[in-house]
């Protein structure tokens, strides 16, 4: 347990939105006429037709849970439906929709000032948990907390840590069976719905299943690619992008699970929440778990936890008041009024 007063920061969607590089939101991600133009997306085109018919916009999430549930449920599990034109392209689409976001969600190498300095501002026990699958707050904390004399993250910043918890590194006893005290000591930057840049062995017989290989902390000449394959099972490697749904268990990436737990850990003992472009749509179900059940099972030690939201839809800030139980919060309407402000404005109703 992390003693003292903490901050968690929620990340979602608006929040790379807003920044200098306006990467698109989910509503608006797959409306690119590339999607259409370039053969490399075939499958993925013919699924977007079939799966919207006419509709002029198809939200990435609600195509995401459709596309899972059709390869890893109606097909995999259930053994039905692959003479339908749906279930004969979805998985191949599922693996270009992983090319075409790595692609849509550049510049990902890139930080972001306002990201920068937001992290700037974060004590070293402050946890920082994205929903978003571009690497611009990765970026931002790698300029922030350092890099190694191989150009890999410090390994004692909140991003060397995070590469740590997706792929262990053997100590000399072996890989540790839990996290170590210095990790349930400091501040973690947990993503916990995949990343353009994780990639993972789809093979659920496979050893190295439930590893995450991110691809920014491998060795420069060993960065793995959508067109990698498995070293121990020969499967092509696929990107770790999960639906914000219920719909995808934990099963297909085991990892994720640690992720969660932690997130949640941290959630139930902070003394403050930021989230900075998080819509929580009625389908997000296990994010409004998230934030509902660290709030109810928080315990009377830890408190009241302080609310501060970045949003400037009203609609979306009560739904966030009511998921995180806050009867007051700080309100702000983008990042830029965040940090001229942040800790100096009283809660409102």
């Amino acid at each position: 347990m992390i003693e003292g007063p903490t901050t968690v920061v929620l990340l979602g969607a608006g929040a790379s939105y807003g920044s200098e590089f306006r990467l698109p939101l989910m509503s608006r991600i797959l409306d690119a006429p590339a999607l259409v133009s370039n053969p490399i997306y075939s499958n993925l085109a013919k699924a977007l037709e079939l799966f919207a018919g006419q509709e002029p916009h198809v939200d990435l999430e609600a195509f995401l849970t459709h596309l899972d549930m059709t390869t890893f449920t109606f097909v995999e599990r259930w053994n039905r439906g692959r003479s339908a034109e749906f279930a004969r392209v979805a998985q191949d689409a599922r693996r270009e929709l992983g090319y075409y976001l790595a692609w849509r969600l550049s510049p990902e190498d890139k930080p972001c000032d306002q990201h920068a300095e937001l992290f700037r501002r974060l004590g070293s026990k402050d946890t920082i948990l994205s929903l978003n699958y571009d690497r611009i707050a990765d970026s931002s904390l790698l300029l922030v907390d350092g890099q190694e004399g191989d150009g890999l993250p410090n390994q004692s910043g909140r991003l060397g840590m995070s590469y740590q918890l997706l792929r262990p590194r053997p100590l000399i006893g072996g890989i540790p069976a839990t996290v170590t005290e210095w990790q349930r000591k400091s501040g973690l930057f947990l993503k916990l719905h995949g990343s353009v840049s994780w990639f993972c062995c789809p093979r659920t017989e496979c050893r190295d299943h439930q590893e995450i290989l991110e691809r920014n902390a491998q060795a420069p000449g060993f960065h793995p690619r959508g067109d990698s394959i498995c070293l121990s099972c020969g499967s092509q490697l696929s990107r770790v992008i999960v639906a914000p749904t219920l719909a995808k268990g934990f099963a297909e990436t085991p990892r994720l699970e640690l992720l969660w737990h932690l997130a949640h850990q941290r959630l139930s003992e902070a003394t403050e929440l930021v989230v900075i472009g998080v819509s929580l749509p009625a389908s997000d179900y296990r994010l409004a778990w998230l934030l509902s059940s660290s709030s109810y099972m928080r315990s009377l030690a830890a408190g009241d936890r302080s609310l501060v939201v970045v949003n400037p839809d009203a609609a979306a800030v009560g739904r966030l008041k009511s998921a995180c139980r806050a009867k007051m919060a700080v309100v702000y309407k983008d990042m830029k009024e965040l940090l001229k402000n942040w800790r100096t404005v009283k809660a409102v109703n």
